[in-house]
């Protein structure tokens, strides 16, 4: 993700946590775990969609994240450069260490295959990736947006920006004029930049202790999974519902806004003094969006999820700390990958050459960025 000169080990602690949670809802999903909400019989069901429900929130706070520091941030080719390198990277390097270990068989090579591997940001292999490129790229404007609003005008947009967005697809999803994915565009993104740059710029408004705020995520974290069941009740009985049953589990359902906004907070309000541990977090935050990409490549996502099969284990009373332990040893093998990634980059691409290169965007970035 974008850069920051000065790291608050707080947040680079959230990015960590955040893609862990990531990594869990992609073991849920892709592991077949979750039961259909009118099959849930054992506390195990109902478990997996409280964490399922814990974990929603991640995506949203890591845009969070991009939204807290880009406020004040500036584009640069750069910083674009490296982000689409990187999604690049990995899309191509892991489509061809497959093909060339026998792991793609040959009849899956077409063209469409081809155009999603190497022009992975274009034909949307990470929908994620190309989500926030987008964002990117638009943030300068968004900027000049938040900065020319006073505080009460930056909430009534915040308002209404949620009605639209949130609370209209939360209630009733088929009227609503704008085509929805679930979260996962850019009009959503927009609104979580909105959210994040208030937060930023109105501290002073984020009141009570940390532990309220973790304390109340951590029981809005039941409301999806009951209106869940709420809707599969009436489903039996009236039948055309069951399909939303899972509509509280979008990244823009009103519940996850709230959820978001509290976990958020949450970290906000931590302080962490001790310098080694902030050192700590600070190098392996960095590696955060490439745990991303590695886990969640098209050859990759059914893997890992099949070689540890978390359906055989799911009937057992310990099956949380087995999923917990596969996500923090899937963290860990994909971070200690990156890590060696970005050093590989910086040798590349971070030098005094390509820094003369990037120089010459100057004036154009200057209009961007509004200094021209």
């Amino acid at each position: 993700m974008a850069a920051v000169k000065k790291r608050q080990s707080n947040i680079e602690l959230l990015r960590i946590v955040t893609m862990m949670m990531i990594i869990m809802l992609h073991l849920l999903d892709k592991g077949e775990v979750l039961p259909w909400f009118g099959d849930m019989h054992t506390f195990n069901d109902y478990f997996s969609w409280y964490v399922e429900a814990l974990c929603i929130i991640a995506v949203n706070v890591y845009v969070f994240i991009s939204g807290y520091f880009l406020l004040d941030s500036k584009f640069t080719f750069k910083k674009l450069f490296f982000i689409v390198a990187q999604v690049w990277f990995y899309s191509v390097a892991l489509f061809l260490f497959f093909y060339f270990t026998g792991g793609i068989p040959s009849t899956d090579i077409n063209i469409y295959a081809l155009i999603m591997m190497f022009l992975p940001v274009l034909d949307n292999h990470y929908w994620f990736a190309t989500t926030y490129v987008l964002l990117f790229l638009v943030f300068p404007f968004l900027n000049v947006l938040v900065k020319g609003m006073n505080e009460k005008r930056h909430r009534t947009l915040l308002i209404v920006l949620l009605i639209v967005f949130s609370l209209w697809v939360s209630v009733l999803p088929e009227t609503f004029p704008i085509v929805d994915k679930s979260g996962m565009d850019l009009p959503w993104f927009i609104v979580l930049y909105f959210i994040a740059s208030y937060i930023r710029l109105y501290p002073d408004k984020l009141k009570g202790k940390a532990w309220v705020y973790l304390l109340t995520y951590a029981l809005v974290s039941a409301v999806p999974l009951l209106y869940a069941r709420f809707l599969v009740g009436i489903n039996n009985h009236f039948g055309k519902l069951g399909e939303y049953s899972r509509m509280w589990y979008q990244y823009n359902a009103i519940p996850v806004v709230i959820m978001s906004i509290l976990f958020f907070i949450f970290f906000l309000k931590i302080n962490i003094k001790n310098k080694v541990i902030c050192n700590i977090i600070n190098f392996v935050a960095r590696a955060t969006f490439g745990v991303y990409l590695i886990h969640e490549h098209l050859y990759v996502r059914y893997r890992w999820t099949s070689y540890f099969d978390p359906k055989k284990y799911f009937d057992k009373p310990y099956w949380i700390l087995r999923a917990i332990g596969i996500v923090i040893l899937m963290f860990v093998v994909c971070a200690s990958i990156d890590i060696i990634r970005i050093y590989l980059f910086k040798l590349l691409f971070d030098n005094p050459l390509c820094n003369k290169l990037w120089s010459k965007f100057g004036k154009i970035e200057d209009k961007i960025n509004g200094q021209d």
